[in-house]
């Protein structure tokens, strides 16, 4: 990876959060919803890979989108609508519900329990298709 991948992936990053933003920022209190649905969307795949059979629908698509949020965030180096809230709300900002866990949250320990609890949840689902009859 040269440095001109990391300006590259640097501007798109700053590209789609800037056009969400500037699509959005007239909208009364919609960093409100964006937290509240970012959280409900990733606990809902989170629960839905815990606890139902790797043979469902419901938990093909959640792994599928597990993979992509991974891809994603390797990408844009973090969570775009992380990125995106806290355009809203500022840089003390590290996204639900980091920003309340850690008393001085920082990238790397925010960086660190968001890997730990992918690889559990990502391990899970490995462990359930491997284990399915």
């Amino acid at each position: 990876m040269n440095v001109l991948d990391i300006i590259d992936r640097k501007q798109h990053t700053n590209f789609v959060v800037d056009t969400l933003y500037n699509t959005l920022k007239n909208i009364p209190n919609v960093v409100y919803s964006i937290i509240c649905g970012h959280f409900f969307f990733v606990a809902l795949y989170a629960l839905i890979i815990f606890s139902c059979s790797p043979k469902t629908m419901l938990f093909k698509i959640s792994v599928i989108i597990i993979i992509m949020q991974i891809i994603s965030n390797i990408y844009f180096n973090g969570c775009f609508l992380t990125k995106l809230e806290r355009k809203f709300l500022g840089k003390e900002w590290f996204g639900f519900p980091f920003t309340f866990i850690f008393k001085n949250p920082t990238k790397i320990k925010v960086n660190s329990v968001y890997a730990m609890g992918i690889f559990v949840i990502f391990s899970s689902a490995l462990y359930k298709i491997y284990m399915s009859p």
